[in-house]
């Protein structure tokens, strides 16, 4: 997972090819990650 102040398309592109299975932007909305995580586990 990568949380990024960068919400671009190319930064979000770049992310997944390195690996990310998910993306996420600052502000960090602290619900939203700990769904994403729940739903990971």
């Amino acid at each position: 997972m990568m949380i990024t102040a960068y919400g671009d398309p190319e930064s979000q592109e770049q992310a997944v090819k390195l690996g990310a299975n998910d993306f996420l932007t600052k502000p960090l909305d602290f619900t939203v990650l700990k769904q994403k995580l729940q739903d990971l586990a």
